[in-house]
């Protein structure tokens, strides 16, 4: 049985969102509208909540653009799932270890993880690569001075003290 990849993300949505899933699927048409409730007391009701193919999805102001639907209207993902933890990496290695700004505008793209900022900082600080890149030069310790080099009246490396006896 293969599993595809927005079974994987309607679970994550169903464990992290609970209620808006429920109340968003029990949406009854009244009037000819869709009547879209979702409780006032939801850190995500200002995204202007939607169902598409049983996937909570952002709406918007860009319903009449040009582009495609899935980019117009992205994935909700919680910050703490670990599938989000999972994309961040793909996305991280896939674009060759680059910065955070440049990962999140392409996870962006398809989808819209909440606080992504904190969810991409809590999985790139744990990259041994990107540590292993970033890392300072390691710096030789200088040993002490010989004691002929510090000692006063005496020439210095005692090279000349055959001659001077």
């Amino acid at each position: 049985m293969k599993i595809t990849e927005q079974e994987v993300l309607k679970v994550v949505q169903k464990k992290a969102f609970p209620k808006e899933v429920k109340q968003l699927t029990e949406a009854t048409l009244s009037d000819g509208a869709l009547k879209k409730s979702v409780n006032k007391s939801s850190s995500i009701r200002n995204l202007g909540l939607f169902m598409a193919d049983g996937l909570l999805r952002v709406g918007g102001r860009l319903r009449h653009a040009s582009f495609e639907a899935e980019a117009r209207n992205r994935i909700i993902l919680p910050k703490k799932a670990h599938v989000v933890s999972l994309l961040v990496r793909h996305y991280h290695t896939k674009v060759g270890h680059s910065g955070r700004e440049h990962v999140l505008s392409l996870i962006r793209e398809n989808y819209r993880i909440i606080k992504g900022r904190v969810a991409l900082r809590r999985v790139l600080s744990s990259c041994f690569e990107c540590k292993r890149r970033q890392q300072p030069p390691e710096r030789q310790k200088v040993s002490d001075l010989p004691y002929e080099r510090v000692t006063p009246g005496e020439p210095p490396f005692g090279l000349f003290r055959a001659f001077l006896c």
